[in-house]
């Protein structure tokens, strides 16, 4: 019996998943619950567990693919001789080579020239008749002129950072406010408060974990300000999650306290501190 492999949806707004890597092998044995692979979702690393035990019998998807969500990504069956369904198999057409493409028009003199000093007659844009390259063409082409760009890959958290952070900026209206705070009682407090929850949660209280909890405590009292728009209509979110901005060698990373409002500042302090380790 086959039992299918999908990527599963990681989130409410999420439609597809990048797969890091398998943690099997095509032909290896898996038990139902097993981590099975890889994918990258929020700016985390999450496992995948292997929805049934068996033989991993095929894999369709690889590491670096970016699969959208629900997308059959692989067979389990109880053996490695039972038959897989028909898939369609895509078959790409080559894309020619930059030579089979055009065929490059230059004078007689020009080409000499251009094979004199080794500069390639792709790299110059001809300006006799029908874009000819000319003999002048040669000799005024500058190759710091037109120095090709460098194309570097976006791969796993830089790719991930990169479309949500221009996502946001996209679809949420943004604005800054910028303000002075008295916080003569809230050093008092965390004075206070840092023996007690250090003795209970093993975490030292900071501002930070005060802010959040203040943040969160405001968007409870005005909900509108946990907000979305959506198909000309206001959506309210009935719960509050809070990020928290961490800077890592990768880049930047927002973990996410859920449901804030509802802690204590000690379990905050908790969570947030486990959440940083475990960021970096």
């Amino acid at each position: 019996m086959l039992a299918r492999i999908i990527m599963p949806k990681l989130g409410e707004t999420m439609e597809e998943h990048e797969i890091i890597g398998w943690l099997k092998k095509e032909g290896e044995q898996v038990e139902k619950g097993e981590p099975l692979f890889e994918v990258i979702t929020d700016k985390v690393n999450f496992e995948v567990e292997s929805p049934a035990s068996g033989f991993l019998r095929k894999i369709l998807a690889n590491e670096g693919d970016t699969v959208a969500v629900t997308e059959t990504i692989g067979y389990i069956a109880d053996s490695m001789e039972e038959e897989l369904p028909q898939v369609a198999e895509q078959t790409e057409t080559p894309s020619p080579a930059c030579g089979e493409m055009k065929k490059i028009k230059a004078s007689p003199r020009a080409k000499k020239i251009a094979g004199e000093k080794g500069i390639d007659l792709s790299r110059i844009t001809g300006s006799g008749p029908g874009g000819r390259i000319t003999r002048s063409d040669v000799e005024n082409f500058r190759p710091s002129d037109q120095t090709p760009s460098e194309v570097i890959p976006l791969s796993g958290m830089r790719k991930t950072m990169a479309e949500r952070l221009s996502r946001s900026k996209r679809e949420a209206p943004h604005f800054y406010l910028q303000t002075e705070v008295d916080m003569s009682d809230a050093v008092k407090m965390r004075q206070s408060l840092l023996e007690q929850i250090e003795k209970q949660h093993g975490v030292r209280l900071s501002y930070t974990d005060m802010i959040i909890k203040s943040v969160a405590q405001a968007l409870a009292e005005f909900p509108m300000l946990n907000a979305t728009f959506e198909d000309g209509d206001i959506r309210l979110s009935g719960q509050v999650h809070v990020g928290v901005a961490v800077s890592v060698e990768e880049g930047l990373l927002v973990p996410v306290v859920r449901e804030a409002n509802r802690k204590t500042l000690g379990r905050i302090a908790q969570e947030k501190t486990g959440l940083i380790a475990r960021a970096k």
